[in-house]
């Protein structure tokens, strides 16, 4: 499935497609972002619906995270 990631100001406000498996970790999902788009996502969070997806081991289905929905990809550095 596609879910769409949206970058915080620091990275330009940019939105990408990332191709993701519903049984996908946050953690896989991060390094599939990072391998897509060059942005290191160590340090990064990720959020849905206004809820931080803090639990990595969490898979996208755990999330009710579905195709085409939008991730906003957080960095703290521009108050996002």
């Amino acid at each position: 499935m596609k879910i769409i990631i949206r970058t915080c100001q620091s990275y330009g406000g940019n939105m990408y497609s990332v191709e993701v498996e519903d049984f996908d970790q946050i953690s896989v999902v991060k390094r599939k972002i990072s391998n897509n788009t060059d942005i290191d996502c160590n340090n990064k969070s990720l959020t849905f619906n206004n809820r931080q997806l803090i639990q990595e081991m969490k898979s996208l289905s755990d999330y009710e995270i579905q195709h085409e929905s939008t991730l906003h990809l957080r960095c703290g550095q521009c108050g996002c």
